[in-house]
């Protein structure tokens, strides 16, 4: 993975997975700090069809839990929707698409006192032909 041009996470065309760590939450914004492989911030991520993408809370992170990860509007990228592997690690496989689609989604999360927060990141998929 790198990171674009356009500040996205570059997802590596031959990878199956795409790996996101959350390494850190932050409560007054609700935002994740999250990260690919590479150390690259990753909550804005360029992947293709058919990839698998996991998220993983880190153990130093404080953040306790993922609760849900859904979409936020009417499109859906993922042909397994992201379910919960354990607290810590949930996953999700990517549709197969034509024609670039985009999407913005929702992952629900707790931290480490157990407050709940939502974040909003951004995932882009291409199709395998490109």
């Amino acid at each position: 993975m790198t990171t674009s041009s356009t500040g996205f996470t570059d997802a590596d065309k031959e990878d199956r997975r795409v790996v996101i760590k959350i390494a850190h939450g932050d409560i007054t914004t609700h935002k994740l700090v999250m990260r690919d492989k590479n150390g690259n911030l990753a909550d804005s991520v360029l992947a293709w069809s058919h990839q698998i993408i996991k998220w993983k809370i880190a153990d130093t992170a404080n953040v306790k839990s993922i609760e849900k990860i859904f979409r936020k509007g009417d499109k859906e990228v993922f042909a397994k929707k992201p379910h919960k592997k354990s607290p810590k690690k949930w996953k999700g496989k990517l549709k197969d698409v034509q024609d670039k689609e985009e999407e913005e989604y929702y992952i629900n999360w707790k931290d480490d006192t157990g407050s709940p927060h939502k974040f909003d990141p951004y995932i882009q998929v291409r199709p395998r032909n490109n």
